[in-house]
């Protein structure tokens, strides 16, 4: 049969895929770097675009060869989520330190049902697992290369500062006041279309009689656990005893 006629067929039967925003406000500039991000990865993974980095092939690469036997699922799942260090703090709680890479892929597999439905099975195969895990560590080179891939290290950067401010009480210790950044109505962003879904797409492996299809994923945002792991560290007060020092010698007038 025509690999590429009944590549047609599956996507047909699958029908598009539904997008969906959790928390995160769907016409904000955050939801799209999101959006956009997974659907990159998906299609570095899935052979669709040519990767710009050596090192890191793409999951059908990783898998030509194998025999359906070795890869009965067809339904690899992806997604990008933090990736953190626990936050350095000195004793004080006045100084903060953002540590790790910010960013890792994580892997599992789904299984398509006989009714078409989709259920995660909570493990991933050696090949879906070992592509994450060279997405993860190719992710700063990778980021210099695809600009989405910063944009996103970067939104999960200030989503987890966000949070430990809040969590921390920040703002209260340096007698700040964040009204106007919270004002939405005062001050309005502005409001991208909302995506609401995004075609199946198949990939086929050649020399072997199986198809891949990269069926769901996304990205997930664990800022207050993030937030939440805290180290005590002498190495700060050095620095928060600098700031301090440069504040006493400044001057501004209004």
């Amino acid at each position: 049969s025509d690999p590429k006629a009944v590549g047609a067929e599956i996507e047909k039967a699958m029908g598009p895929q539904r997008i969906s925003f959790h928390v995160v406000p769907p016409t904000s500039r955050f939801a799209h770097v999101l959006l956009a991000a997974d659907y990159r990865m998906k299609r570095l993974g899935m052979a669709f675009d040519p990767s710009p980095v050596k090192g890191l092939p793409s999951y059908l690469t990783m898998i030509k060869g194998s025999t359906a036997a070795a890869q009965p699922n067809m339904l690899p799942r992806w997604w990008l989520t933090t990736n953190y260090e626990p936050l350095l703090t000195d004793k004080e709680g006045l100084a903060w330190k953002l540590r790790g890479q910010g960013v890792k892929a994580m892997s599992e597999d789904d299984f398509l049902g006989a009714g078409g439905q989709r259920t995660q099975t909570g493990k991933a195969s050696p090949a879906g697992q070992k592509w994450a895990d060279l997405m993860t560590k190719k992710y700063d080179e990778l980021s210099l290369r695809e600009p989405i891939f910063g944009e996103l290290r970067n939104c999960m950067d200030l989503a987890v500062i966000a949070a430990l401010i809040f969590k921390e009480n920040l703002a209260a210790k340096a007698s700040l006041d964040l009204g106007a950044l919270l004002d939405a109505e005062a001050y309005p962003t502005e409001a991208f279309n909302v995506p609401k879904q995004v075609d199946t797409k198949v990939s086929y492996v050649h020399g072997s009689n199986f198809y891949i299809l990269s069926a769901s994923g996304g990205v997930e945002l664990n800022t207050w656990g993030e937030a939440g792991r805290i180290e005590l560290s002498d190495e700060l007060e050095p620095i928060h005893a600098q700031v301090a020092e440069s504040r006493s010698q400044s001057w501004w007038w209004n």
